[in-house]
């Protein structure tokens, strides 16, 4: 007969899904990242800064980081930096998502290709305060290379460490203070960029994360 089994990406996940059906074949098998494709930039310290948010711009809990990002956060970060520029990308941008467009601030709408916008990013800021579940764009933003300043909700289901290969803010003046220490600090940036992408490389890459199956 057949084997059946129920996939899971995160470890809080099987432990759930272990407690609602604990006869159930329960696998771990992480969301990954192709990283012979998402690669990180050439050194770009010379450009305007950017801080890169992306995502499905209409699914509530991008709507909400992003307004987060946009009236509360990216203020605070302007008044220090004049020429920094917040950018959301992702398809299907809410009316309130739409709204945030001004001076500094670019909602892309869809885009075809990610890794140009991660290759133009200066920081990675991903300030979710709901939704559960490892999030791909996290990966990617690891695999680019890029620091990441993001939440105790937003690296849920990842293995990586505040101070190591991310930096964990949950609330919007620790945020602030996060990206203007980043931003001050080139060398920090960097240190950040490559240990997140070396845990990508150990962990999150495809041919690592899909090994569970072979069996």
């Amino acid at each position: 007969p057949p084997t059946h089994c129920i996939l899971v990406p995160s470890e809080a996940d099987r432990e759930r899904c272990r407690r609602a059906r604990p006869t159930a074949n329960v696998v771990l098998v992480p969301n990954g990242v192709d990283c012979r494709r998402v690669t990180p930039a050439p050194s770009g310290d010379g450009r305007r800064p950017v801080l890169l948010f992306s995502g499905d711009m209409g699914w509530e809990p991008n709507v909400h980081a992003a307004l987060l990002l946009g009236t509360r956060i990216f203020p605070e970060v302007r008044r220090a930096h004049p020429s920094v520029e917040l950018r959301l990308a992702g398809r299907s941008p809410d009316s309130r998502v739409l709204a945030l467009r001004g001076p500094g601030i670019v909602v892309t709408g869809e885009v075809t290709d990610m890794l140009p916008h991660l290759h133009d990013a200066t920081i990675y800021a991903a300030p979710h305060a709901t939704g559960v579940g490892p999030r791909t764009k996290l990966l990617e933003a690891m695999a680019a290379g890029l620091p990441i300043v993001t939440t105790s909700v937003g690296i849920e289901g990842i293995e990586a460490a505040d101070g190591r290969e991310i930096v964990i803010a949950d609330d919007p003046a620790a945020t602030v203070a996060a990206i203007l220490r980043l931003l001050a600090l080139p060398e920090e940036r960097r240190r950040l960029g490559a240990a997140a992408r070396r845990r990508i490389e150990e962990r999150y890459d495809w041919a690592r994360c899909l090994a569970p199956l072979e069996g």
